[in-house]
C-alpha cells in the first residue's frame, strides 16, 4: 500500500513538473516579426496598421520590430541605399532570426522584393497596402510571398458622388506625384467606362508651384466631383505632411472632397467607400499568424479585394447640405453628434422607475408625517407659553455677548492690518517708504535699505537724495519734482539711475502717491523704489539688435533708412545733394559654397572692419550692410558731384588687396551702383531701388565695375518684369504655339520627322522670339510648366501624325537645363507619355552638352531610365562646348545633333568640313550614333553633309518650321510625292 502511494506521488510530481517546465517554455518564446512600414512614424496611416496588426499579434506571444523607410518625404534612390545599409547591419548583427517579415504600401513592398535574397532568404513575406493590384497578383509566381491588395474602391465612391450631384459634368481627381498616387489616378481612369456621360481630368500638384495648384483649385465648378487621392510633394520635389495637404485643398476648393482612405476623414475629407489600413493590418496579420502555426505560405492565397467600408464625415455632410439617404444603407457617419437621450437611455429609464417608487414611498411618508404633525401640533402649543418667557431671558443673555465679541473681534482685526501693511511693504518688489511732511518723519522699510545697500545709520546721506542721482538724470528728477508740486494728481512716477553704496549706478522707478489737504497742499507722501536694470539694460540691448547687423555690428537696413531720411531732408532744406553707393561682392555664393558658410562669414565680418576703418573717421560718410553680401555707403553731402568718384577709388583700393581668411587668400572684387539725391530720388525706397538698379546693371556688365544710375536702367527692368509676368499669363491665356520643321533622311530621301519648336504669339507684344523669351522664363521658373506643355502637345502631334501602323514619325522636342535638373523629370516626362497613348519611340528628347555636364553622373542616370524607357536620346548643338568628347562614349545617345554654325561655312571651310567628316560623322557612326545637320539652307550644303554620310538633314531647303495643321499638310503632300 505505502508503495503505491509513493508511486502516485512520484507520477504527480513528474507530470506537475513537465506541465510546468511546458508553461514556462511556452512563455519564454515569442515570435519575431519585422515590418518594414514605408512612411514614418507620424504618418496617420501608420497607426491606423498598427493597431490592426497589434489586435492579432499581441505583445504577449510576439515581438514586433519596426523600420521605416520614411519614403513620402525622402523618395531619392540615395534614401533607399541608406535605408538598405541600416537593415542589412541590423539583420547581420542581430542574434536572432526572424520568422516572418511584414512590409506596409508599395515602396516597402518593392524593397523587399529587391532584396529578398540578399536580406530575407528563407523567411516568409506577407504584404498589405500594396495600390498597385497586378504587381500584388503578380508575387503569386514568388517564393514564400503572400499578403492582401489596397484595392481602391474608385468605381464605388464615384457612384456615391453621382447620386449626391446628380447634375454633375466632370470628375476631377487630386494628386501628386508619389508612387502611391500615381496607381490611384491610373484606378481613378479605369472608371471612365463605367461613366461614359462625365468628363474625367487629375490635378498634379507635383505640377505646379503651391500659388498654382491653390488656383486651380479655386477655379473648380459646381459641376465638378472632386477626388482626393493625395498632395504630399509639390513641383519642386519638396515634401508636405499628410495634415497640411489636406488642409491646403480644403481651404482653397470649394466643393466637397470624396475620399478613397479613411485617413482624412474629419480633417476636411467627406468620404467614400474607403480603404481602411487598420482592417489591411488585421487581415495581413492573420496571415502572418497562420505562417507561425505552421500553414505553408502556397496554401495561403493572395486577397485582391481589400475590406472596405463607406464611410462619410457628418461635420462634411452638414456643410455641403447633402441628405443621408442618399448614402448606401451601410454607411458609418464618423463625427456625429449623439444625443442625450441616446447615450444615457438605460440609465433614464431606470432613474424613471426608482422616481416612481420613490414618489410611492414619499406619498406614504406625507400620509406619516400629517397624522403625526397633528399630535405634535397639540404639544407644541402647550410648550409655546413656557418657552416665551425663556427666550425672552436669552435674548437679553445673547445681545450682551454679542457686543463683547464685537469689540474683540475689532481689536483683531487692527492687529491683522497692522501686520499685513508691514508684510506687503517688506514683500513688495523693491523698497517701499512714507514722509510725513507735517511730522517731519520719515519712514523706510528694511527691504528698502537692502535695496540699495544702505544702513539705517545712513539717514543723513539719504536725506540729500538728489546728490545720489546720476549727473544726467538729474534734470529728471527735479522736472518730476516740480510737477508734484505744481499740478494736482494723486499718482506720479518716473524713471531715473541712483548710485549705491557700493558707487555702481542702477536704473530705478520710483512711484509714489500724493496726499493733499482741501488747500491742494501736501501733507504725506508715500512710494516705492523697484530696482529695473534688467529691463532697462535688455532694452538698450533688443534697440541695438534693432539697428545693427548681428554678424558684422554694423547699422542694418533699418538704421540706414533712418540715416538717410534724415540726409533727403537735410539736402531739401539746404540745397545740397549726397549719394548712396550699393556694394555687392561679385561671387560670393562660391566663397560659401566652397569653403563653407563660416569661412564667408569671417569673409564679411572682415569687409565690414576695413570698410568702417576707411571712412570711421569721415562724419559725412555712414557704413551700413542691408543684406547678407552688400553694402550701402551713404553720403551724406556733397559740395560737388565729381567729388563721388574719389569715394568711388578708396573704396575700389580697399578691395586691392588679398584677403588671408583661415590660411586661404581670398582676392575679392565688387561691382557698385550709385545714386545722387535728391536727382535720382527724393525717397529713401525710390533712392535705394535706383542704386540696386544701377547695382544689377554693373553685375550684367562682367561685374569688377561700378555703374552711374539713369532712367534707362530702370526702364529696361521695368520691361524684363513685365515681359516675365505677361510669360505665366501667356500659358494660361494659350498664347504659345508649337510649330514643326521637318527632318529628311539623306539616304532615303523620306521624310522620317519633325523638330517641335515653341513660338510665342502675343496679343500685346506681338511675335517674341524664343531667344528672347526662353531665358527670361529659365530665370522665373515658368520654363518647367512651359517645357511640359511643349511635351503633351508635342505628343498628342505624334498620335496625329502616326495613324497607320507603318507610319514610324519620330517628333523631337528640345529640353530645357532647368526643366532636366528638376528631380521629378524622369517621372513627369514618363507620365506625360504614358497619358498621352503614344509609342515612347516615336519620342525623342533634346539635351544640350553644357546641361549634361554639370551632375553628370545624376544626368547620365535619368538618361539611362528614359532610354530604357524607349525615348529616343539626342544631343543638341554638339561643337560647342569643350568637354563633349571626353564624355561622349559615356553618355546613353543615340543622335548627334551638328550646330548650325557648323554648317554654314561647309561649302567655303575645308577644315570645318575635315572637322566633321573626321570627328563628328565618323565618331558618332563608329559609336551606333545617327547624325542630324540643323540649318542646312543651301544644295552645296546638302551635297557636302550628304558625302559625309550625314543620316538627316532639316532646314530650309526643304521647309521652314510649319503650323500644326501645315506640318500635316506637309506630310500628306510628302507621301503622295513618293
Amino acid at each position: 500500500m505505502k508503495k503505491r502511494i509513493m508511486t502516485m506521488i512520484f507520477a504527480i510530481y513528474i507530470i506537475f513538473n513537465s506541465f510546468q517546465f511546458n508553461t514556462f517554455a511556452s512563455v519564454d518564446h515569442k515570435d519575431r516579426i519585422l515590418f518594414i512600414s514605408s512612411y514614418n512614424s507620424s504618418f496617420p496611416v501608420f497607426f491606423q496598421q498598427i493597431e490592426g496588426i497589434k489586435s492579432v499579434l499581441t505583445d504577449k506571444n510576439s515581438i514586433l520590430d519596426l523600420e521605416f523607410m520614411d519614403s513620402k518625404r525622402f523618395y531619392q534612390e540615395q534614401n533607399i541605399n541608406n535605408f538598405y545599409d541600416l537593415l542589412n547591419y541590423k539583420i547581420k548583427n542581430s542574434p536572432e532570426k526572424y520568422d516572418a517579415i511584414m512590409v506596409g504600401d508599395d515602396n516597402a513592398y518593392d524593397f523587399a522584393m529587391k532584396y529578398q535574397k540578399e536580406l530575407f532568404n528563407d523567411i516568409p513575406i506577407v504584404f498589405f497596402g500594396v495600390n498597385d493590384i497586378q504587381k500584388a497578383l503578380n508575387s503569386k509566381s514568388k517564393n514564400l510571398v503572400t499578403g492582401v491588395a489596397e484595392d481602391v474602391s474608385a468605381r464605388d465612391t464615384l457612384s456615391v458622388a453621382t447620386i449626391i450631384n446628380p447634375k454633375a459634368t466632370n470628375i476631377l481627381a487630386i494628386g501628386d506625384s508619389t508612387e502611391t498616387s500615381i496607381q490611384d489616378v491610373k484606378s481613378f481612369y479605369s472608371q471612365k467606362k463605367y461613366f461614359p456621360n462625365l468628363k474625367f481630368s487629375d490635378i498634379n500638384l507635383g505640377e505646379f508651384t503651391i500659388d498654382d495648384f491653390k488656383n486651380k483649385l479655386k477655379n473648380i465648378d459646381d459641376n465638378t466631383i472632386v477626388i482626393f487621392i493625395a498632395a504630399f510633394r509639390d513641383l519642386n520635389g519638396n515634401p508636405i505632411d499628410f495634415e497640411t495637404g489636406v488642409k491646403l485643398v480644403y481651404d482653397n476648393c470649394k466643393q466637397p472632397l470624396f475620399d478613397l482612405y479613411l485617413h482624412g476623414i474629419g480633417s476636411g475629407l467627406l468620404g467614400g467607400k474607403v480603404v481602411s489600413h487598420t482592417a489591411q493590418g488585421k487581415v495581413g496579420a492573420q496571415m502572418v499568424q497562420k505562417i507561425l502555426t505552421g500553414t505553408s505560405v502556397k496554401d495561403i492565397p493572395i486577397i485582391d479585394k481589400s475590406p472596405n467600408k463607406y464611410i462619410f464625415d457628418y461635420n462634411m455632410l452638414k456643410k455641403f447640405d447633402i441628405n443621408q439617404k442618399l448614402l448606401p444603407a451601410d454607411s458609418i457617419i464618423l463625427n456625429k453628434k449623439v444625443t442625450f437621450y441616446d447615450n444615457y437611455k438605460n440609465y433614464i429609464l431606470l432613474l424613471l422607475i426608482v422616481f416612481v417608487i420613490m414618489m410611492f414611498c414619499i406619498v406614504y411618508l406625507l400620509r406619516s408625517i400629517k397624522i403625526r404633525k397633528r399630535a405634535e401640533k397639540d404639544l407644541v402649543e402647550a410648550n409655546v407659553t413656557l418657552g416665551s418667557t425663556y427666550e425672552e431671558l436669552e435674548v437679553s443673555s445673547l445681545q450682551l455677548k454679542a457686543q463683547y465679541e464685537k469689540i474683540q473681534i475689532q481689536d483683531e482685526k487692527l492687529v491683522h492690518v497692522k501686520e499685513s501693511y508691514r508684510l506687503i511693504c517688506e514683500a513688495s518688489t523693491g523698497g517701499t517708504w512714507d514722509f510725513d511732511l507735517l511730522t517731519n518723519i520719515r519712514l523706510f522699510t528694511d527691504s528698502w535699505y537692502t535695496e540699495y545697500g544702505f544702513s539705517k545709520n545712513d539717514f543723513l546721506k539719504i536725506k540729500n537724495w538728489v546728490q545720489h542721482i546720476h549727473p544726467h538724470d538729474k534734470g529728471i528728477f527735479l522736472n518730476y519734482q516740480r510737477l508734484i508740486k505744481e499740478t494736482n494728481h494723486e499718482k506720479y512716477s518716473c524713471e531715473y539711475r541712483i548710485t549705491m553704496k557700493n558707487g555702481e549706478y542702477r536704473y530705478f522707478v520710483e512711484k509714489c502717491i500724493v496726499v493733499r489737504d482741501d488747500k491742494g497742499i501736501i501733507e504725506r507722501i508715500a512710494g516705492s523704489h523697484t530696482d529695473i536694470t534688467a529691463r532697462k539694460l535688455q532694452d538698450i540691448k533688443i534697440r541695438k539688435l534693432a539697428y545693427h547687423d548681428i554678424l558684422t555690428g554694423l547699422p542694418n537696413r533699418a538704421y540706414l533708412n533712418k540715416k538717410l531720411k534724415i540726409a533727403l531732408l537735410n539736402c531739401s532744406k539746404n540745397s545740397l545733394c549726397g549719394a548712396i553707393i550699393f556694394i555687392g561682392i561679385d561671387n560670393f555664393s562660391l566663397i560659401n559654397e566652397y569653403f563653407g558658410h563660416e569661412t564667408g562669414d569671417n569673409v564679411l565680418i572682415y569687409i565690414s572692419k576695413i570698410l568702417k576703418e576707411t571712412f570711421e573717421k569721415s562724419e559725412k560718410v555712414f557704413v551700413s550692410k542691408v543684406s547678407g553680401d552688400e553694402y550701402v555707403i551713404l553720403i551724406k553731402e556733397l559740395s560737388d558731384f565729381d567729388f563721388v568718384r574719389n569715394y568711388i577709388k578708396r573704396i575700389l583700393k580697399v578691395f586691392e588687396k588679398k584677403l588671408i581668411i583661415e590660411n586661404n587668400e581670398f582676392y575679392i572684387t565688387i561691382s557698385m551702383g550709385i545714386a545722387i539725391f535728391p536727382k535720382d530720388g527724393d525717397t529713401v525706397q525710390r533712392l535705394l531701388k535706383n542704386a540696386d538698379t544701377a547695382l544689377h546693371k554693373a553685375k550684367e556688365l562682367g561685374k569688377n565695375c561700378y555703374e552711374f544710375f539713369d532712367e534707362v536702367m530702370s526702364d529696361v527692368i521695368m520691361n524684363k518684369i513685365l515681359l516675365q509676368s505677361s510669360i505665366r499669363k501667356a500659358l494660361e491665356n494659350n498664347e504659345f504655339v508649337l510649330y514643326y520643321q521637318p527632318q529628311i533622311d539623306v539616304i532615303t530621301g523620306r521624310l522620317c520627322g519633325y523638330e517641335a519648336l515653341i513660338r510665342w504669339i502675343s496679343p500685346k507684344y506681338g511675335f517674341v522670339q524664343p531667344d528672347k523669351f526662353i531665358k527670361l522664363a529659365e530665370e522665373n521658373g515658368t520654363i518647367v510648366p512651359l517645357g511640359r506643355w511643349v511635351l503633351k502637345q508635342a505628343c498628342d502631334f505624334c498620335n496625329k501624325i502616326n495613324i497607320k501602323n507603318e507610319d514610324k514619325y519620330v517628333v523631337s522636342v528640345n529640353i530645357s537645363p532647368i526643366e532636366f535638373m528638376q528631380y521629378e523629370f524622369v517621372d513627369t516626362v514618363k507620365d506625360i507619355i504614358n497619358k498621352s497613348c503614344v509609342s515612347p519611340n516615336l519620342i525623342e528628347i533634346e539635351i544640350t552638352e553644357t546641361s549634361l555636364m554639370e551632375s553628370f553622373d545624376i544626368n547620365i542616370a535619368k538618361l539611362n531610365v528614359l532610354k530604357e524607357f524607349g525615348l529616343s536620346i539626342a544631343m543638341d548643338d554638339f561643337g560647342t562646348g569643350y568637354s563633349s568628347l571626353k564624355y561622349l562614349n559615356l553618355l546613353p545617345m543615340n543622335v548627334l545633333k551638328i550646330d548650325k554654325s557648323f554648317v554654314d561655312d561647309i561649302a567655303n571651310n575645308n577644315k570645318d568640313k575635315n572637322f566633321i567628316d573626321i570627328i563628328i560623322i565618323m565618331l558618332a557612326h563608329r559609336m551606333g550614333l545617327k547624325v542630324v545637320a540643323e540649318g542646312v539652307e543651301t544644295e552645296i550644303q546638302r551635297s557636302v553633309l550628304t558625302s559625309q554620310g550625314c543620316d538627316k538633314i532639316q532646314g530650309y531647303i526643304f521647309s521652314k518650321p510649319l503650323t500644326e495643321i501645315n506640318a500635316i499638310k506637309y506630310k500628306t503632300n510628302f507621301t503622295t510625292k513618293l
